[in-house]
């Protein structure tokens, strides 16, 4: 069954029947608090990956006090409805000098877990591809690129959507928000968050299409 996840007509999730919201990556400075910003330009690519490192929302939930990875996801997207988490997570970036995650793009550290999640599943080349393929606002500049599995992580930056050449599996972004969706059989998708510790959840009928669920009912992953 389809959950309610919001995609537009045509975005390709919605030709999978299994989507893992997959929290993008909050980032903690190693010394320069100048660097502190809600926003990152081009400009910020190589600062990012020389200056920041990875935190796990794990961490983060533990150190808040919050219950579980939807939890995260509301005080992210949820200002108006969640004022109360909103403030909590806020309040602890700001003090612990993190960078809020990447928004509508895969960050440096994701593509390189994009890229070794393929490669742990046997596929030597993946596929880029525009965020509305096959349609007429598919611009030129949104032609699909194929590159090898082994390609530098660098030139998977900014792109939309991630497919296998099989279309079996989908990395996919979400406009304008913290994070994206793992798309596939939802075996594959667990296997995928096991090892390499994607932190998010499974949409379900309670996600909904304003990125925020309708009650506390939670689906935890083991």
């Amino acid at each position: 069954m389809f959950s309610n996840i919001g995609v537009t007509a045509m975005n390709p999730s919605l030709f999978y029947l299994n989507h893992f919201l997959s929290l993008n990556q909050v980032r903690n400075l190693t010394g320069r608090k100048f660097l502190r910003t809600r926003n990152w330009g081009n400009i910020g690519d190589i600062i990012i990956k020389n200056e920041c490192f990875p935190v796990k929302w794990q961490k983060v939930k533990e150190d808040v006090g919050f219950s579980d990875f939807k939890e995260i996801n509301d005080a992210l997207t949820g200002a108006i409805d969640y004022p109360e988490n909103r403030i909590k997570l806020n309040t602890y970036i700001e003090t612990q000098e993190m960078l809020y995650p990447e928004e509508d793009v895969f960050s440096f550290f994701q593509v390189e877990d994009i890229l070794n999640s393929l490669k742990f599943l046997g596929y030597k080349n993946l596929i880029i591809g525009p965020e509305f393929p096959e349609t007429e606002t598919t611009r030129a500049s949104d032609e699909i690129t194929i590159y090898s599995t082994d390609t530098d992580p660098s030139n998977l930056l900014y792109s939309k959507n991630i497919y296998t050449s099989d279309r079996k599996i989908l990395f996919t972004t979400a406009f304008d928000l913290h994070y994206g969706f793992i798309c596939s059989d939802r075996e594959i998708i667990e296997k995928l968050v096991h090892k390499f510790q994607f932190e998010g959840f499974f949409c379900d009928q309670n996600t909904m299409t304003w990125w925020a669920r309708i009650n506390s009912k939670v689906e935890k992953m083991e």
